[in-house]
């Protein structure tokens, strides 16, 4: 009888877990790098590039700093996708004041926050000073 109840709640348990992970919607940008490859990155609405991209095994966009916008080695460049993304905060400013080749269009993947509005959107990584 025990038994029977414990494996009532693990199916029930079990099913529902399967319906909250059918539910999770993930979306794709791509990020050109700087070895020419376009690499597709899954997010969650939420996410930052940076984290992202750490999630996916893409360390190519990755810095050193662990994401505190104080490396800047994480540097992209949105182009004509400027307007889709929310206006950088003064942190992440002051780490672009920093960056090696700047444009008006860098951001830095540790502080851009990705939601659904993104999905399909390619970006460019600046090039790294070595």
């Amino acid at each position: 009888m025990l038994s029977s109840v414990v494996s009532k709640q693990l199916t029930k348990s079990i099913a529902s877990n399967t319906l909250k992970m059918a539910s999770c919607h993930f979306s794709k940008i791509f990020v050109k790098g700087l070895d020419g490859k376009k690499h597709e990155v899954e997010f969650e609405e939420g996410d930052t590039l940076y984290e992202a991209a750490e999630e996916n095994g893409i360390k190519q966009i990755m810095g050193v700093c662990g994401g505190t916008m104080s490396c800047t080695r994480c540097q992209v460049y949105v182009g004509e996708n400027k307007g889709k993304f929310a206006e950088p905060e003064e942190d992440e400013l002051d780490g672009l004041e920093r960056a090696f080749k700047r444009q008006d269009d860098s951001r830095l993947a540790c502080a851009l926050e990705l939601t659904e509005e993104h999905d399909g959107v390619t970006l460019i990584q600046a090039p790294r000073k070595n």
